[in-house]
């Protein structure tokens, strides 16, 4: 059975800040489909 593991991205508020973020997460779960990221 598989565990389902949460990430919480930190990040600034900025356009580029976000955008940078954003790029991370979703490399991130296309390589873990089972991560569950946040960005905060």
């Amino acid at each position: 059975m598989a565990r389902s593991s949460n990430l919480r991205i930190g990040t600034r508020g900025s356009p580029l800040a976000l955008a940078q973020a954003e790029q991370v997460k979703t490399q991130l779960t296309e390589a873990f489909p089972d991560l569950a990221a946040v960005l905060e």
